[in-house]
């Protein structure tokens, strides 16, 4: 009876039971998620290829568009422009661009009801360039 009431033996090579003991040595390891095991057979070669070589091709050169807007296959300059292209026509940023409009120093264009893009006029482009400018001296 007394043989019931003493504690069980403990194993002299055991590894660690208590579960921080057991995530401390996991964390150990090395960081990430486990690889699996890789099946290396002597002989044969890693299934993925050797990378080829490109060859070198020469780019022909694109010419320059006058404009921003200068991509139409008609070579007339479109009417309207996107906020982008306005600020590249501009030559400030989107950002620029969209504080003039929030100022009321441009008015954007809506084609359509209820549509979100915002498109400017060039001409109303060009009256805010011709209005800015400094008088020489």
């Amino acid at each position: 009876m007394l043989s019931s009431l003493t504690a069980p033996a403990v194993r002299a090579n055991s590894a660690p039971t208590l579960p921080l003991a057991i995530a401390a040595a996991r964390l150990r390891g090395r960081p990430g998620r486990p690889r699996k095991a890789s099946r290396v057979t002597p002989g044969v070669t890693s299934p993925r290829p050797a990378p080829r070589e490109r060859p070198q091709v020469p780019v022909p050169a694109a010419p320059a568009p006058s404009s921003p807007s200068a991509h139409l296959s008609g070579g007339l300059p479109p009417r309207l422009l996107s906020v982008k292209a306005a600020a590249a026509y501009l030559g400030v940023s989107g950002w620029m661009v969209r504080r003039l409009i929030e100022e009321g120093a441009l008015q954007p264009v809506q084609l359509l009801p209820g549509a979100r893009r915002v498109l400017l006029d060039v001409r109303q482009l060009d009256q805010l360039v011709d209005a800015c400018r400094v008088p020489s001296a």
